[in-house]
């Protein structure tokens, strides 16, 4: 049987990473509906809009040991959306600490590490980036984002997690996307959701009988993207032939 027919018999089934997230949660939801088969890797189980349930691992990714006893039993692995992430709890301090970066670096080699060494038809990983890749957190950037306007002046772990897919990629014969979108809204409760916020913000402010406004921020123009279709491009990513 040729590679390729052997890839078209063999079932996708995708490891998603940080599941219990905005972005996780969405993932799921849409790998499930494209067909996919689906394991969400969080330290907490995620609830799914939909009520589906899905095959879950309770995984602390910082810890070497721990990932690979859960991953390297994962053979049938096809693809990565790969959405977990490390901050710190001094979030914007913490976008140039080396601490943050090199945990950061090692949650994706544990994750990708394993799974190449197991998993033969593994084909495609999406990591999920931001426009900290453009230099945001340090200076206006352009609207919308290009790739050549990538800022390399200043310590970020995406760069570092894209050269290792890239270069892990070549070595092992899979595709990776990188996704970069600036904000991002969903229905997901919790920390990095800014739709909780704007309505807190809202309902102080009818409660105080003022108009709802922008209260003033930056003095640039943000981009936002809704977690569906960030998701629903991880999908496409993942079926599209040598996306990258």
């Amino acid at each position: 049987m040729s590679a390729a027919n052997q890839s078209k018999s063999v079932p996708n089934k995708v490891l998603v990473t940080g599941a219990s997230g905005l972005l996780g949660v969405a993932a799921i939801e849409k790998f499930l509906s494209a067909g996919f088969k689906v394991v969400g890797v969080s330290r907490r189980k995620p609830e799914l809009p939909s009520g589906r349930d899905v095959e879950f691992l309770a995984v602390d990714l910082r810890n070497e040991e721990v990932a690979r006893a859960a991953f390297e039993p994962l053979t049938d692995i096809t693809h990565i959306a790969y959405t977990a992430l490390h901050e710190k709890p001094d979030l914007v301090a913490g976008w140039s600490s080396k601490e943050q970066i090199e945990t950061n670096n090692a949650m994706l080699r544990n994750v990708v590490e394993p799974i190449v060494r197991t998993a033969p038809n593994f084909q495609h990983i999406s990591i999920l980036q931001g426009t900290k890749v453009y230099g945001v957190h340090l200076h206006p950037i352009p609207i919308p984002a290009r790739e050549r306007d990538a800022h390399k002046d200043h310590p970020n772990f995406f760069f570092d997690q894209e050269a290792y897919v890239r270069e892990m990629g070549t070595k092992h014969g899979f595709n990776y996307t990188a996704l970069r979108p600036q904000l991002v809204t969903g229905p997901t409760p919790g920390a990095l959701n800014v739709i909780p916020a704007i309505g807190v913000y809202a309902a102080i402010r009818r409660e105080k009988g003022e108009p709802f406004g922008f209260p003033g921020g930056p003095s640039f123009v943000w981009e936002a993207a809704d977690t569906d279709l960030v998701a629903d491009v991880m999908v496409w990513a993942a079926l599209a032939p040598g996306s990258e």
